[in-house]
């Protein structure tokens, strides 16, 4: 597949997926690490650039889910 970086269009597509992918990371290295809430707020950041993707909406979830059923227990 050719990239022209001249074109603006393709150029902010992908200036946005890896704004997305870096944002997964993030937050699924913070998940791992135990920072629950510093994953959701990754998550959420990569949620600016693609609203509606699946995967950063389902890891946020659970991380929103799992810090309130911490909650019950405190």
């Amino acid at each position: 597949m050719y990239f022209d970086p001249q074109n603006a269009e393709a150029s902010h597509t992908l200036k946005r997926a890896r704004a997305v992918a870096a944002a997964r990371t993030t937050g699924n290295d913070l998940y791992k690490a135990g920072r629950v809430q510093e994953a959701s707020v990754a998550y959420s950041e990569g949620l600016q650039y693609n609203p509606t993707n699946a995967i950063l909406l389902c890891n946020r979830a659970a991380c929103r889910f799992g810090f309130c059923a911490d909650l019950q227990y405190m």
